[in-house]
């Protein structure tokens, strides 16, 4: 079950300008057919993942998030993104029976405002 992250101080940074389209997993699909988006599972919105960094304070961790959102979405890479709207991190055990994770954002990424430092 996806477990809602509420921290005012998480940053994404991409490492890509886009994202792309994150595509259903089928088991023994024939070779050849063009694999079809996936939607998030709760807003039914299609899914779109990017590879980045997950800030929070000082702690840097590279993850591939997936965006649920109409349309494809494209930020400028490496600059430091806030995230409007929900963050979810979801634990689950992959194919290999490994524990895996997930973050999910539904909403979208904009610009971060420069963080106050107290000066």
């Amino acid at each position: 079950m996806a477990k809602k992250l509420v921290k005012d101080d998480v940053r994404f940074m991409a490492i890509e300008g886009e994202a792309t389209a994150k595509t259903k997993f089928v088991k023994d699909a024939p070779k050849g057919v063009e694999p079809e988006q996936d939607v998030h599972k709760i807003s039914g919105l299609p899914a779109w993942t990017v590879e980045g960094f997950l800030i929070e304070g000082e702690e840097k961790t590279i993850v591939k998030l997936n965006i649920a959102s109409t349309e494809q979405p494209k930020f400028p890479a490496v600059v430091p993104l806030s995230i409007e709207g929900d963050l979810l991190y979801t634990p689950y055990l992959n194919n290999s029976g490994k524990l895996a994770e997930s973050y999910t954002v539904v909403g979208k990424l904009v610009p971060a405002k420069p963080a106050n430092r107290g000066e």
